[in-house]
């Protein structure tokens, strides 16, 4: 008798688990239960089980808080790779990330703080995050570079510091579908570098960036007048140092999307980088992702999106501002 009721609280406890398998589960939190958007369940799929998970009407059910959810991780496997996921995002988390913003610009009034890397929080939820180039040290994070394609005009994509690793500027060119016109500029030309921004047709100057043009030197304005350019996108810049001297040109420019790497080699003071972030906001750029280098503290990349463009790169949520001090 203990086997055949075994056998059959078994049964039971599969089916149960083959029917919730499917459901993808967005909760948020109201008077102590779960409200959950359900995108798909079972009953619904039958022999055009994809296209009904594109075409499923979303559903609101309530949920006692102790019933496990199914994370969105054991679904993948049944996902169409086209879905679209539905997410919520609970006003108490905007609420608690405001509060925290105000402490943190109490913070970063200050002109040297220890717990920088700490201290800094992201200032936007980008729902579309890519890690684009390598995925160590030199790949960078941007927000929603799939949505570049579908533009109505030409992205301007401009990469400061190539060296060895144009990796950032290949995998860009896969995600838009070729839809950014790429300039790379490096002091030191590398053959190998040359050779693979050549297959991906994008321009490559050789020249050190400074404020003046000078016979060795070239602004970035007259950069942009050489191949006829008004505007950029997309900016990624690691030049060792030598940002902060072109910080007050690239800023006026109110490009879309900034992945720099920020350095401060000549001092222990993280006031630099502070000064930068906080003349970056009130320029009207807000702070969508940092990281910190794996090689030393006196390194840190941010990932910076002007507020005119944050309706150009899929789910970007504001949800607080603490580095300008206004």
């Amino acid at each position: 008798m203990a086997s055949i009721q075994s056998k059959w609280i078994g049964l039971f406890s599969f089916i149960v688990g083959f029917a919730l398998y499917p459901v993808v589960f967005h909760p948020s939190y109201n008077g102590g239960h779960v409200i959950t958007h359900i995108q798909s369940i079972l009953t619904d799929v039958d022999t055009d089980g994809v296209e009904k998970l594109t075409t499923t009407t979303k559903k609101s059910v309530t949920v006692a808080p102790a019933v496990p959810v199914v994370s969105l991780m054991d679904c993948g496997n049944i996902l169409d790779d086209n879905l679209t996921i539905p997410i919520t995002i609970d006003k108490r988390t905007i609420e608690h990330s405001r509060k925290k913003s105000n402490k943190r610009k109490h913070r970063v009034k200050m002109t040297d703080v220890a717990e920088f890397h700490n201290i800094l929080a992201d200032e936007v939820l980008c729902t579309n995050l890519f890690r684009v180039g390598r995925i160590g040290d030199g790949g960078k994070w941007i927000c929603g570079p799939q949505f570049i394609q579908n533009w109505d005009r030409k992205c301007v994509l401009y990469g400061f510091g190539i060296n060895d690793d144009p990796s950032f500027e290949e995998e860009m060119t896969q995600i838009t579908n070729k839809s950014c016109e790429i300039v790379a500029v490096d002091v030191n030309r590398n053959r190998q570098s040359v050779y693979r921004l050549n297959r991906i047709g994008a321009h490559y100057v050789e020249t050190k960036l400074a404020p003046e043009t000078t016979h060795n030197t070239t602004n970035v304005k007259d950069l942009m007048a050489k191949f006829n350019h008004t505007y950029i996108d997309i900016l990624k810049m690691d030049i060792e140092g030598s940002e902060y001297p072109l910080e007050d040109d690239i800023l006026e420019l109110e490009i879309c999307q900034m992945m720099i790497e920020l350095h401060i080699w000549d001092t222990g003071s993280y006031s630099k980088f502070f000064k930068f972030l906080q003349k970056a906001a009130k320029a009207g750029f807000v702070l969508v992702n940092h990281e910190v280098n794996f090689m030393t503290l006196k390194c840190i990349e941010v990932t910076l999106m002007h507020t005119k463009c944050i309706s150009r790169f899929g789910g970007v949520v504001p949800i607080a501002n603490y580095l300008s001090l206004e």
